[in-house]
């Protein structure tokens, strides 16, 4: 009988093989055909002087150079014809022109204008820049957004310094701060994303194909973008419309040998021709489609039976603009089914517990590969729709209006008899609907938004043993903020008023419910629970240019968060942690006032960037063991057996912390670049540390380009992950001591090369090469098996451009 783990490893082998081949051949003979070159200088558009490490792309033949120390830049092996051509540096607003390439040497100056730190917009959708925010922004774009195709949007993250992941499986949620889950903001091309979002192996439904851009926001932001932005907020931006009539977009096909999976994604973005006549609006079009499917994981040592995965999702976008107005409606479905690690599927604590004392997942030995999955598993169906308008009423007043809803369809399939096997054990669905109307009036230097925001939802629950209550949520929102701009600093200030009113429906069953009244709004069975909430929240920053490439930026803000319903009124069994859940209908808000820094150096060779921040949390809400006098865990008795209760509570609690980057690029062809995360978490109330959170961290990676070539077009690179074991821990919180330090090794190599006129991108990556056995102390895995192993990535990229 043939040897499947050894077919595995002869597959896997000869998938990396076959994607270096490719990666190495194809190129050289692509290449021949085009000797356009395109150089010229980069200048200040205002001072004159030439700028050093702007970068200019032509998106579609993916050309990229870097200006040096004098502004010069050259781009090599460009075919003629006449494509855009894209410039951005740090400070300076992007630049986009159109030029005609012929097959010899072009010369072209290009002028990029300095930031106008007024123009900056409430809205997330047009937060564009790092440079012109407060906060401290990290970002995640082109060749680097391009390197993490194929991932969820959690691990898709984890590139930029100082964002971890938490989760399990084929699941995970991004970390920032120290903060995740509900304690995040996910905006969604300016939609706050609304979801089932209280275990952790809720990820944000979200396609990662769908962003042009990602940025992460981090710190207390909740003047700007509203309540639970604690930690931070992500911002989702699509791909820009084109500027002058035509179509561009790009196809994106992605191989991973850990699963044996694939993916494939379809972007569009159109400006359409002027079919009303140069008074008419200007219409823009865009639509986005994709495709994933993986199989059984792997560690180095055993599969992870039942991790396989699949995912589906489209969407699409209509928008009109005229010379001071604009609407724009929208619509994106997400659905994936995924199973549960078979491990996570034990109903014993016992079983728990003996589990943790293994060296192996009981059972290993059975587990084998296998495209699908079966119970458990989870499905989910995610959709938004949102319509926009906005005019400028004149030269200093601005008008937007928003409105959006969600449904959020989440359905659990438990391990059950076959006669129950037709239909699922829990069902949660949430209706989301969300309104703004916001307004800027700029005077001079001075710049004042004003807004309003509503919510209403409606969550329902189905199934025998409610782990949640239904509930109906109405929320309204005020805030005012207000920047004032000078030659080389910007201030803003803000505050903003949220109120809040939840209305339970208990069941019967609860321990919850003895005390509660009925109500007509709920069912016979059930009893009413009315919860306000209220807060007023503030923000106050600002950005300095210290010197030619210094900038410092720092900010002081806080944010607020209303108890979720899980941590008022859960009363079950929580899937995979073998512990018995209880909330606290008398949990009050939590809030955060978070103080950050950044110092910023952009120059020639070297960028460096270090920001240290602090949060006092007042009122921190956590789920702790309920102990005995004499330390030992309550555990009741339940109908899937005894567990250990777990009972929600509010404590004082500070996070603080460092994220650090530096880069240095000694030659053009070489760049050296190392990140690093510190980060703290003390139970003030108890004298002990807070639990889950992330370890010290360094990553280093050297990026290599072939002779003749630019960093960014063609690479190598080598990167060195290290992750050291959580020394700050309490047992009494958790169910084992953090796993030991580990060390990654990843390398990876990205060409271009262009086949009949058609530009290609090709990458091949392979993620921890030395096939390390680990286990990470935020990963609900690391209770029952090890983390999956060697992955190897093939990604093809075929981006299109043409005018009408």
């Amino acid at each position: 009988m043939r040897n499947p783990i050894a077919g595995t490893c002869l597959l896997r082998r000869g998938f990396i093989w076959v994607a270096f081949a490719a990666a190495v051949l194809l190129p050289s003979a692509a290449r021949a055909e085009c000797s356009g070159v395109l150089e010229g200088e980069v200048l200040d558009v205002e001072r004159r002087q030439p700028i050093s490490g702007a970068r200019v792309m032509v998106p579609a033949q993916v050309r990229v150079a870097e200006s040096g120390a004098g502004g010069r830049y050259r781009l090599e092996g460009l075919c003629p014809g006449e494509f855009r051509v894209e410039v951005e540096k740090p400070g300076y607003s992007r630049h986009v022109e159109r030029f005609g390439i012929r097959d010899h040497t072009n010369q072209h100056d290009f002028f990029l204008t300095p930031f106008d730190l007024g123009q900056v917009d409430i809205r997330a959708r047009e937060l564009n820049g790092a440079d012109r925010e407060a906060h401290v922004v990290e970002t995640l774009d082109g060749e680097a957004l391009a390197r993490t195709r194929g991932l969820d949007l959690g691990r898709s993250l984890q590139a930029l310094t100082g964002v971890q992941v938490i989760g399990s499986g084929a699941v995970s949620k991004p970390v920032v701060n120290g903060f995740t889950g509900q304690r995040l903001l996910i905006l969604n091309d300016g939609i706050r994303h609304e979801s089932q979002d209280w275990s952790l192996d809720h990820g944000p439904e979200i396609d990662p194909f769908s962003a042009g851009k990602l940025q992460v926001v981090k710190g207390a932001a909740g003047v700007r973008f509203g309540p639970d932005a604690l930690g931070g907020v992500i911002l989702l931006e699509p791909p820009p419309y084109p500027e002058q009539p035509g179509l561009s977009g790009e196809t994106t096909l992605v191989g991973f040998a850990n699963g044996f999976g694939g993916a494939g994604a379809l972007s569009v973005q159109a400006a359409l021709p002027r079919w009303f006549g140069d008074d008419g609006p200007q219409l823009f079009t865009r639509g986005q489609a994709s495709l994933r499917k993986q199989g059984t994981l792997r560690t180095p040592r055993y599969f992870l039976a039942n991790t396989g995965q699949e995912e589906a999702n489209f969407g699409g976008a209509l928008r009109a603009e005229w010379d001071a107005a604009y609407v724009e409606a929208s619509a994106d479905f997400y659905q994936t089914n995924y199973g549960i690690f078979f491990g996570i599927g034990d109903s014993s604590f016992t079983t728990f517990q003996d589990q943790l004392d293994a060296e192996l997942p009981f059972g290993s030995e059975f587990f084998r590969f296998d495209l699908g999955f079966e119970r458990p598993f989870v499905s989910v169906k995610h959709l938004t729709t949102r319509l926009e308008a906005g005019a400028e009423l004149s030269d200093a007043v601005r008008v937007d209006l928003r409105y959006a809803f969600q449904r959020d369809d989440r359905r659990e399939f438990d391990q059950v008899q076959r006669r129950f096997r037709d239909r699922p054990q829990a069902t949660f669905e949430l209706d989301t609907h969300y309104a703004e109307v916001a307004g800027t009036v700029s005077t001079g230097p001075l710049e004042t938004e004003l807004g309003l925001t509503y919510q209403h939802q409606v969550n329902g629950f189905f199934g025998a043993n409610p782990f949640i209550p239904d509930y109906v949520r109405n929320a309204g929102g005020a805030f005012a903020q207000t920047r004032w701009v000078a030659d080389r600093v910007a201030l803003d200030a803000g505050v903003r008023v949220d109120l809040s009113r939840y209305r339970f429906c208990v069941g019967e069953r609860s321990s919850f419910a003895e005390e509660l009244p009925t109500s007509p709004a709920c069912e016979p069975d059930e009893r009413e629970a009315i919860r306000e909430f209220s807060a007023v929240t503030f923000g106050v920053g600002g950005i300095f240019e210290l010197a030619d490439g210094w900038t410092f930026r720092t900010n002081l803000g806080s944010a607020v968060r209303n108890p979720a319903p899980n941590e008022l009124f859960v009363n079950g069994v929580s899937s995979g942690l073998a512990a018995l859940e209880r909330g606290d209908p008398d949990l009050d808000n939590e809030i955060t006032y978070n103080l950050q820094g950044q110092i910023e150096y952009q120059g020639d060779r070297t960028a460096f960037s270090a920001s240290a921040y602090t949060h006092y949390v007042d009122g921190y809400i956590y789920a702790g063991p309920v102990l005995t006098e004499d330390g030992i865990p309550v555990a009741p008795l339940t109908n899937r057996g005894r567990f250990p209760l777990f009972q929600y509570a509010q404590i004082d609690a500070v996070f603080a912390g460092i994220d650090a980057e530096a880069a240095v690029r000694p030659f053009p062809w070489m760049e050296l670049k190392t990140q690093l995360s510190l980060i703290r978490g003390e139970d003030l109330s108890n004298d002990r540390f807070v639990v889950f959170v992330p370890p010290d961290s360094v990553r280093t990676r050297l990026t290599l380009a072939p002779p003749g070539t630019v960093l960014g077009s063609d690479y190598v690179y080598a990167e060195s992950q290290v992750v050291l074991q959580q020394t700050r821990f309490d047992l009494d919180a958790d169910f084992a001591e953090p796993p030991p330090s580990y060390h990654l090794l990843n390398v990876g190599l990205g060409t271009t090369f262009e086949v009949s006129g058609q530009s290609f991108r090709l990458q091949v990556e392979i993620r921890n090469l030395g096939n390390e056995v680990y286990r990470d102390y935020l990963s609900r895995l690391r209770y029952y098996a090890d983390e999956p192993g060697l992955q190897g990535f093939l990604r093809l990229q075929m981006p299109f451009e043409t005018r009408f």
